[in-house]
């Protein structure tokens, strides 16, 4: 009889679910996301869906090892969250670097969205302090998912010895 899944893992699937989930709708919608609009300004546009679309294969098959897991999960997500955790932060380097472009982009994509707009909220989203401390939550966030994916490292290495047996 399998072992029940640990809470631990069951948050690591909210958390990949999301992502996936994040990733399929920046895809989709690419024309109104900020990441897109940025790359866009500077002639790096195509650039976008491989900075999301790589991270967004790599969730989906951690999600396959996390429902079935194998001891090659565990690699294929700690290369998952490396991967995303370079795209995300070169993205938000590069919105650091085009603070205004990144701005306008927001704006515009509340607006694509019906979503009221505030001005006053998005200076303070995209002042240089808000985008480090972002910069330095998406790095915690990922650190935080690899740490919970290494504690839980026996739940796809000890797998091939329950099969096995």
């Amino acid at each position: 009889m399998p072992r029940p899944r640990p809470f631990t893992i069951w948050l690591l699937m909210v958390v990949f679910i999301y992502s996936a989930w994040r990733d399929f709708y920046s895809l989709f919608r690419y024309q109104h996301v900020t990441d897109y609009v940025l790359l866009a300004h500077v002639n790096l546009g195509p650039l976008f869906f491989i900075a999301i679309g790589v991270p967004w294969l790599g969730t989906l098959a951690s999600l396959y090892f996390l429902f079935r897991p194998r001891p090659l999960g565990f690699l294929v997500i700690l290369a998952t969250i490396a991967v995303s955790t370079v795209a995300h932060v070169a993205l938000i380097l590069l919105a650091i670097e085009h603070l205004d472009v990144a701005k306008e982009a927001y704006e515009k994509s509340r607006q694509a969205r019906g979503l009221p707009i505030r001005p006053e909220s998005a200076d303070v989203i995209f002042s240089p302090m808000a985008m480090h401390v972002t910069l330095g939550v998406t790095i915690l966030l990922a650190l935080g998912v690899a740490a919970l994916t290494i504690w839980n490292r026996a739940y796809f290495v000890d797998t091939l010895a329950r099969t096995e047996a």
